[in-house]
C-alpha cells in the first residue's frame, strides 16, 4: 500500500473508536450475543458503560451496551490482505450507512445488553479471558433516556450489587 493509502491509520475519529472501547461492544454484540440476529445488519453503539476489572489489563470490561440495529444497504469495498485497511473500510461504510438510514428517518431495533468478562483458565500464567452474556433485552426510547440520564447513581448501584442486573438498569422481566 502506497504512503497516501496510509493516511487512513491515523484517522482520529476510528483511532477514538478503537480506543475507547465501542469497537469491543460491537464485537460483543455482533459476535458473542446469540439471542440477537445481526446478520446481514450493522451493529451501531449508542451506550456503554465501562469498570477496570482487576488483572484485565488492555480488555473491556462492560457494565452495559446499547446497541442499535441496522440493515446493511452499503457494501465495503477491500483492498487485498491487510485485514487492519479492511476493518477500517468496514468501520467506514458502517458509519456512512447508518448517518444516511438515519437520515431518512429509520430506526432500528434497540438492544441492551448485560455482560461478564471472566477469567477462562485461572491456573494459567497467562490468563484467557472471555465475555459471558448476562442478559439481552430489546429496549425502547424511555428506558435508554432513563439509563443514560441515570448512569452515575446506576453505577453506584451496580457496585454496591456486584454486578449489573436489567433490575437495577430499570428494565423489568
Amino acid at each position: 500500500m502506497s504512503k497516501e493509502n496510509e493516511k487512513w491509520r491515523h484517522d482520529t475519529e476510528y483511532i477514538s473508536y478503537i480506543n475507547s472501547g465501542e469497537s469491543a461492544a460491537v464485537f460483543i454484540v455482533r459476535d458473542i450475543v446469540r439471542k440477537v440476529n445481526t446478520n446481514g445488519k450493522w451493529v451501531d453503539v449508542l451506550s456503554f458503560n465501562t469498570y477496570d476489572k482487576r488483572g484485565a489489563e488492555g480488555k473491556w470490561a462492560f457494565n452495559w451496551i446499547i446497541a442499535e440495529l441496522f440493515p446493511k444497504k452499503l457494501q465495503p469495498k477491500y483492498c487485498g490482505k491487510d485485514t487492519d485497511y479492511n476493518k477500517y473500510m468496514t468501520w467506514i461504510t458502517a458509519n456512512e450507512d447508518i448517518k444516511q438510514q438515519r437520515e431518512k428517518g429509520y430506526k432500528g431495533d434497540k438492544f441492551l445488553v448485560l455482560c461478564d468478562l471472566q477469567m477462562k483458565n485461572k491456573k494459567h500464567a497467562e490468563p484467557e479471558w472471555e465475555y459471558i452474556i448476562q442478559a439481552v433485552r430489546k429496549v425502547n426510547y424511555r428506558q435508554i433516556e432513563y439509563i443514560q440520564e441515570h448512569e452515575w447513581e446506576l453505577e453506584n448501584k451496580i457496585r454496591e450489587n456486584g454486578r449489573p442486573t436489567l433490575q437495577i438498569l430499570g428494565i423489568l422481566n
